[in-house]
């Protein structure tokens, strides 16, 4: 069963994690994946499993005119890369080509709320090893299987990493009757 917590989150994905690539060459065969964008998809859908409201943001947004009040957001994720390393090997086989490879990822993830303030932090940091065989020709997608796999384990970490804490609980005691007052009284006064 999932649970919804009903705040809305603002995920804010640090530039260098946004733009994160990993790129290793093996042999003549160059591989390079958008590890950025990957962790940021997946985190983005596994946040929309745990909280009512979820937005991907270049920067946090309250206090812009034009927002409206029902789809606030109550908190900031804010989420960067501590390091990165990917490592592909290729070896040639009668009629296939084995790759073996591994994905290294470590991330730092903050929530606050609205004023700045502290609500959580986590850390953490997930390898991955994989080994495929593809007939005839290594391909891309050989390549990224580690990672893939890291970022995967990494993001299922984190938000369970958030959803034990405490904090995170207290704070969602604090703001969800105001939460449904601001919707009750949209379009309507109290």
């Amino acid at each position: 069963m999932i649970e919804q917590k009903p705040i809305g989150v603002g995920l804010v994905i640090s530039d260098d994690l946004r733009q994160a690539t990993t790129e290793v060459v093996a042999g003549n065969i160059r591989f390079k994946m958008a590890v950025g964008e990957a962790l940021a998809s997946r985190l983005m859908y596994a946040l929309v499993l745990q909280f009512d409201r979820v937005q991907l943001l270049d920067h946090p947004v309250f206090g812009i005119e034009g927002l409206s009040p029902a789809a606030g957001l109550n908190t900031f994720l804010f989420v960067n890369l501590k390091h990165l390393d990917s490592i592909v090997s290729i070896s040639p086989r009668l009629n296939a080509v084995a790759t073996e490879s591994s994905g290294w990822i470590e991330i730092e993830a903050q929530l606050e709320d609205r004023r700045g303030g502290f609500i959580w932090e986590g850390t953490g940091s997930t390898e991955a090893e994989a080994t495929q065989e593809s007939i005839g020709f290594a391909g891309g997608q050989d390549a990224s299987i580690a990672m893939n796999r890291a970022i995967e384990i990494m993001v299922a970490k984190l938000v369970a990493q958030m959803s034990m804490s405490d904090s995170l609980h207290d704070f969602i005691d604090e703001v969800e009757p105001y939460g449904s007052l601001q919707f009750l009284s949209v379009g309507k006064s109290l």
